[in-house]
This record gives C-alpha cells, sequence and structure tokens, in this order.
C-alpha cells in the first residue's frame, strides 16, 4: 500500500547503488597524518567535488518528496532522481552557454524586459530537457496588492510578482515552483496527471522543495560557470532613459491587465505569507479521522508555530470539522486553502510581547553577534523583528513571543530556535521555514 511504501523508505538504501556517486578521489599521501581528496589541489577538482555533493543532494531531495507527499511513492524514486538531475543539466548548460544570460543573473539592475527574457530562457531550457513541447510564457507583473510571489495560470503562463520578489535567489525559487505546476499541467496521461488525483496542499509542497532545488541548481551554475553569485537585491529599476523607463512602464500595465483578468482560483501560487507552513498544517488536519477538539486543533498549529490561543479565543462551539478547522487556518495564516467563512472572535491585541536585547552584547549566549537590517515582519504585521548575523553569516531573528532567537544560515533557511541566554538549541530546524537572507 501507498503508507506501507512511504514507511519503508529505508528499502531504497539497497536500490539506489546505482545512482551513488563518488564523492572522494582518496589518495594516500607519505608524511601526512590521514588521506586527502586531491581533487581538493585544484579549482576545477574543487568544483567536481561540490558538482558530486550536489548530485548526491538528488538522492536526498527525491527521498524527501516520497516521504512528504502523497503524490510520490516508493516507485517514483527514479525518476524523480533524473527529473532533478535533467533539470539541473538543462539550467547548468543554458548558463554556461548564454554569456548574456550569466551576467544578467548577477545584476540588480535588470528591467521588466530583461527579467522576462532570463525567466523565459531558464523555464524553457528546463521544460525541453524534460520533454514537454508547450511553450509556456512567463510575464512579470507588479501588484502591491497582491500577496503571491508567483502564479501559475488558467492560461498556462506563468506570472512572477516583482513586488515581491526580493533578490534574484527569490525570483530562481518562484520560478521553479511555479515550473513545476507547469509540468504537472502538461503531464501527457491526462489519467495519471498528479494535478489531478492529489492534493492542492500536496502539489503546493511538492513544488516548493522542486522549486527550492531548482533555484539551487540556478545558483551553484551562476558561481561556477556563470558570472558569480546571484544578485542579492531587487531594484525594480525600469530603465537608464526616459525612452526605457516608458517601454517597460507600459510592458508593466499591459502585464498587469492580463494578470487581473485571470481566475486566480482556477491557477496555482506561491505566496509571500508562510504558504508551506500552512499547507503542512492542512495535511495534519486532514489526516485526524473524525471531529478535532479545540485543544488538539491547537497543538496543531503550535507545533507549527503558531499560538492560535492568542489570536483566536472563540473558534467553534464543541467538535471542529475539517472545514471549519481550515477555514480557521485562512483567517490566521492567510494560506486561502479553503474558501469556507467561520465566524471567529480575535482577541484585542493582548499578546504579551517579550522584548529583543537593546544590544547584541546583552545576548550572552550567542557571543560575538553584530545587528543588521530588520528584513522579516513580525507575524500579525506592524514591525520587523530584530535581526543579527555571526561571523560565519548565520542569521538570528528575534521571536517577540517567546524570547527567543529563530537561527538561519547565510542562505535564509531555518537552523532551529535557541535560549538567547545560555545558547542552547531548544526546537530542531523547520525544513519549510525560510527568510529572505
Amino acid at each position: 500500500s501507498k503508507s506501507k511504501s512511504k514507511s519503508n523508505t529505508k528499502l531504497l538504501n539497497r536500490d539506489i547503488k546505482d545512482t551513488e556517486v563518488n564523492i572522494y578521489n582518496i589518495a594516500s599521501h607519505k608524511g601526512l597524518k590521514g588521506e586527502i581528496d586531491t581533487r581538493l589541489l585544484t579549482k576545477n577538482g574543487r568544483i567536481q567535488i561540490a558538482k558530486d555533493i550536489k548530485k548526491s543532494g538528488m538522492i536526498t531531495s527525491a527521498i524527501q518528496q516520497i516521504v512528504n507527499t502523497d503524490r510520490t511513492e516508493l516507485k517514483d524514486f527514479f525518476s524523480e532522481v533524473d527529473k532533478l538531475h535533467k533539470t539541473d543539466e538543462a539550467v547548468t548548460a543554458k548558463i554556461a552557454n548564454n554569456p548574456a544570460l550569466a551576467k544578467a543573473l548577477t545584476d540588480p539592475n535588470l528591467t521588466p524586459t530583461q527579467k522576462q527574457q532570463l525567466a523565459t530562457e531558464l523555464v524553457s531550457s528546463v521544460m525541453v530537457e524534460l520533454g514537454y513541447t508547450q511553450a509556456v510564457d512567463v510575464t512579470l507583473v507588479a501588484d502591491s496588492q497582491d500577496n503571491r510571489k508567483g502564479h501559475y495560470g488558467e492560461d498556462n503562463n506563468i506570472y512572477l510578482n516583482d513586488t515581491n520578489l526580493n533578490n534574484t535567489k527569490d525570483l530562481a525559487t518562484t520560478l521553479g515552483h511555479e515550473t513545476s505546476h507547469a509540468i504537472d499541467n502538461q503531464d501527457p496521461s491526462i489519467n495519471t496527471n498528479p494535478q489531478n488525483n492529489t492534493s492542492k496542499a500536496d502539489n503546493e509542497i511538492y513544488a516548493q522543495n522542486y522549486g527550492d532545488d531548482f533555484s539551487d541548481y540556478v545558483e551553484f551554475a551562476s558561481e561556477n560557470y556563470g558570472d558569480g553569485s546571484l544578485a542579492d537585491t531587487n531594484n525594480n529599476n525600469l530603465g537608464n532613459t526616459p525612452a526605457e523607463r516608458q517601454r517597460n512602464q507600459k510592458l508593466i500595465n499591459n502585464n498587469n491587465q492580463d494578470y487581473a483578468r485571470i481566475d486566480k482560483s482556477k491557477g496555482e501560487d506561491s505566496v509571500v505569507k508562510i504558504a508551506t507552513t500552512g499547507i503542512k498544517i492542512t495535511n495534519k488536519i486532514r489526516k485526524i479521522k473524525g471531529k478535532l477538539t479545540k485543544e488538539k486543533l491547537k497543538k496543531i498549529f503550535k507545533d507549527e508555530g503558531i499560538d492560535i490561543a492568542d489570536d483566536l479565543t472563540t473558534l467553534v462551539d464543541g467538535k471542529i470539522g475539517v472545514d471549519d478547522a481550515l477555514a480557521i487556518l485562512d483567517l490566521v495564516v492567510g494560506t486561502n486553502l479553503n474558501s469556507k467563512k467561520v465566524k471567529v472572535i480575535k482577541s484585542k491585541n493582548n499578546h504579551k510581547y517579550k522584548p529583543a536585547p537593546e544590544k547584541p552584547e546583552d545576548i550572552r549566549g550567542i557571543p560575538n553577534l553584530k545587528e543588521v537590517r530588520k528584513k522579516t515582519s513580525v507575524q500579525g504585521g506592524g514591525k520587523k523583528r530584530a535581526r543579527y548575523e555571526d561571523k560565519k553569516g548565520n542569521i538570528y531573528e528575534w521571536d517577540y513571543r517567546h524570547g527567543t532567537l529563530e537561527k538561519y544560515n547565510k542562505r535564509g533557511k531555518h537552523l532551529g530556535e535557541y535560549n538567547p541566554k545560555t545558547g542552547k538549541q531548544l526546537k530542531p530546524a523547520n525544513k519549510t521555514r525560510r527568510v529572505e537572507p
């Protein structure tokens, strides 16, 4: 059965011998206390080591898709690895053989026209490599009233909302996410198209994972075969001359009009809010048989870092059905995964927030932190979280509700929750949690 296949992922160990990568080329050297990989001695060798590690990461990513989503099973392992391998090969070849594209990836001042071209070239290369022939257009919009970063429309086009894209890595992640939906839509067998027989939430988790891998491959190719690191800002540049600015503004205006006409309910989104958290909560809600108690629902939210006891004082009377629970999720997280409205009473802003330390030196448990520019909004809006960095570039953000520090690596991936007084880790990493680097 499906559940049995998912619980036996350890069986993969005897099935993946053909996909294992020989990461280390060990050679003994007289006079040294140990062995080294001789490829470390040259730049090309170091790139090869990094490539091998990346290829091994594809195995991990494929297993994660099998474990974390219902749309993939153990039998899909090799096809999932092959999909990631072809995606990587397509992205790498496109960047390595296109100097203009390689340069554009490092430029924070790209115009809307240039961003559309860049995104279209990347998507087209991947779709062709994976065997899909139907063209997918990428349209750049700028809608400050829309919290989406991207949308795969009913018209088979990808829409990127430039207003919500913070940098080129963010653009690549969103592009990869929407590309996953485009691939699903072009499944050659309509009866087995995953879009038809798995939940919207499941497809969002899958697309988010694929988007993360997609952007990692773009970043690796840019750094090793292109012009360097991806641009870490997005300056929303319209052009350098009045004529160019006028052309690009007209392009955005026309694109915005097209985007406004699209029925968003028939497409797929990549939203700014914590979509993956909402999706995880949705999956947990759906897996509980029968009605939920208030206590059980609160625990589901709390396990994902959301304390609904503070946000909602009255939920519904008695037992809570799945639809009611999903509607509450809509109101708290804003995921739009369920359209049903449930009457709730919000508390009167009585959160007991714990202020951040006045200076980094007051964080005794994690010394040598420096305060940096705030980027992440506090849940509920109104202010941004105090942010710090250590010497390695790891990011720490203050949790005003719990008086703790959330740690992220320099790429914005969550590493865990820490006690600022002792430095002790309180909670493990949440793989779905990310912040802008």
